[in-house]
């Protein structure tokens, strides 16, 4: 039963692989492709700031937790995996920087005491973004999927909260990282060059693996 029960995963995981390719009109990531794009992603996978050790989140049942996304094209892959770890609700941060303002997401969001927030380089235009993650960070739990260039990565020198990076453009990136979070997979890279004053090289933090992961038949063997 388990191991069927374990199929069932798999099967379901590439059924949002080849939706959410299909959508962005990339090339499709399934069986050893998938495979082999994941191994690409693990050593391209960094975490900073978790000097406290919130990643991997622990107490699950205790979190109320809201994942928030701005343009990143692959948020529906990335919130599909959280939700397998615990209810998660999702929020387009889009429609608060256009018909709403950052300060609507505040109120909207106070009753979680914990935040996803999916960032990618288009997003880090607009700084009040960056305003939002560190107004939070005092007072509640936030975390940082950033999708996008090492150029940006100073861009986050003011930040505190542990940020996950994949710069990698894949729907894979996405769901590599949501499982990070959570320690359905680990971490394992440090930065080998200097990025900024703050991400700099030997920087980062190492997680194991905690939880059941997700992953494509190929690797399972």
């Amino acid at each position: 039963m388990a191991k069927t029960k374990g199929w069932a995963y798999l099967f379901i995981l590439s059924g949002f692989i080849l939706a959410h390719s299909a959508c962005a009109q990339n090339p499709p990531f399934s069986g050893q492709a998938y495979v082999n794009e994941e191994k690409l992603v693990e050593k391209a996978t960094f975490l900073f700031n978790n000097q406290q050790q919130l990643i991997p989140l622990s107490d699950v049942g205790e979190l109320k937790i809201a994942s928030i996304h701005f343009t990143y094209q692959y948020a529906a892959a990335f919130d599909s995996l959280l939700n397998k770890y615990g209810g998660i609700d999702a929020y387009n941060g889009t429609d608060y920087v256009t018909i709403k303002t950052l300060g609507d997401l505040d109120f909207d969001t106070k009753t979680y005491n914990t935040l996803i927030v999916q960032v990618n380089d288009a997003d880090l235009d607009n700084p009040a973004i960056i305003g939002f993650i560190n107004d939070n960070q005092r007072i509640k739990n936030v975390v940082v999927a950033f999708f996008g260039s090492r150029d940006n990565l100073g861009k986050f020198d003011s930040v505190n909260a542990p940020i996950i990076w994949c710069p990698r453009p894949s729907p894979v990136a996405a769901f590599y990282s949501a499982q990070a979070i959570f320690g359905g997979v680990p971490v394992t890279q440090n930065l080998i060059a200097n990025y900024s004053a703050k991400y700099k090289r030997n920087s980062g933090f190492l997680t194991q693996k905690i939880r059941l992961g997700y992953t494509a038949p190929e690797e399972v063997g």
